[in-house]
């Protein structure tokens, strides 16, 4: 069976994906190594939300 994913789905994982960078640019390019901690928080936090929605509508 193929995976399928909604758009909301989708459109989470992008933005997971470009929070991602933004702490990766903190890190390298910005030396703000608070400001990537809070950001890679963030993600933690969404990414928690997400399994337990998961979890729910299983």
């Amino acid at each position: 069976m193929k995976p399928v994913a909604s758009r909301e789905a989708i459109d989470g994982v992008q933005q997971m994906h470009r929070a991602l960078h933004m702490a990766l640019d903190a890190l390298e390019n910005r030396d703000e190594p608070e400001r990537a901690a809070e950001i890679l928080r963030q993600i933690d936090v969404a990414m928690v939300d997400w399994i337990e929605a998961a979890r729910f509508m299983r």
